[in-house]
């Protein structure tokens, strides 16, 4: 938003007391509600990504290289209970646990370890510092041999 000031970009306002206030005029001018709206939650979730991203670039400085989290927070939902859901309930109780790895960019696997009760996969994520996608599946082929989950038979 900063480059809409009405000097170099956008539309010029009539204010003319002070930059400051030509500039505010000229966005309040050149930007409805919807617009502005979509601004401010566009700079919150780059403000939210890059907090996030610089957590996990904390675990990895303090000498952690791989993070093991579940991919769910529970089993698969059964279809009549996933359609019960808008797609944006689904997204934020399936998802849960992946979403802040994908804002930070690092690379992750998931890798289904055992069985629920109701016999549906439950899986486990690994996470791994950028850049290092090759030592992240090789400990994720590691414990997929470790886990020795049972493999579909296709008949």
């Amino acid at each position: 938003m900063a480059r809409y000031d009405g000097i170099e970009f956008g539309i010029r306002g009539t204010e003319t007391v002070s930059t400051e206030e030509m500039i505010a005029s000229s966005r309040a001018i050149g930007f409805n509600e919807v617009v502005r709206g979509r601004i401010l939650a566009g700079n919150y979730f780059l403000l939210k990504r890059r907090l996030i991203a610089d957590d996990f670039q904390k675990a990895w400085d303090s000498g952690v290289n791989f993070l093991l989290t579940p991919v769910t927070l529970g089993d698969a939902p059964h279809f009549s209970e996933f359609s019960s859901k808008d797609n944006r309930e689904q997204c934020a109780s399936q998802d849960y646990c992946t979403q802040p790895v994908n804002m930070a960019g690092c690379p992750a696997v998931s890798i289904p370890i055992r069985l629920s009760k109701r016999g549906l996969p439950l899986s486990l994520q690994v996470i791994g510092k950028i850049y290092d996608d090759g030592n992240l599946l090789m400990l994720a082929k590691w414990i997929e041999n470790a886990a020795n989950f049972p493999q579909l038979v296709i008949e």
